[in-house]
């Protein structure tokens, strides 16, 4: 409920405006990712990992979940 949606591919460089292309990032770290010089790397369908402003890793990549869903209103 207090999440803000970050593209991934940044929709001034193309990306789409869609659930494949957007991460849900708490307001403080989504904030880090645009102001703050913290990096997300990858893709949610592989793994993301977090980069510090000096480029080192804050931890090891998550895992993430696999499945499939679909909503009305996603790309097909």
């Amino acid at each position: 409920a207090h999440t803000d949606a970050h593209h991934i591919t940044h929709w001034a460089h193309g990306g789409d405006t869609n659930l494949h292309n957007l991460l849900l990032l708490c307001r403080h770290h989504h904030r880090a990712v645009h102001e703050g010089g913290y990096a997300i790397h990858g893709h949610p369908s592989d793994h993301m990992w977090f980069t510090k402003p000096d480029g080192t890793h804050l931890h090891d990549p998550l895992p993430v979940p696999r499945g499939s869903f679909t909503l009305p209103f996603d790309d097909p």
